[in-house]
């Protein structure tokens, strides 16, 4: 994950517009991305296409938060 990726990720839980969790969830959601972009695993992919519609669910939800 870039440093640029956690700098923005824990001050959005600075200011708010990340819980703890969230942020913890944030923080998972990128470390799976890079995982899938450096190696290939069948199994760790199945697992992380189930996890798709729960990523997209909190990007949406951080997105109409961050432009209200």
């Amino acid at each position: 994950m870039s440093r640029f990726m956690c700098i923005c990720l824990v001050h959005g839980r600075d200011v708010q517009i990340f819980s703890d969790e969230d942020t913890v969830f944030a923080l998972e959601m990128v470390d799976a991305q890079n995982l899938t972009a450096h190696t290939y695993d069948e199994k760790m992919a199945a697992n992380l296409v189930e996890k798709i519609p729960a990523y997209e669910k909190f990007m949406q939800a951080w997105y109409k938060q961050i432009t209200e």
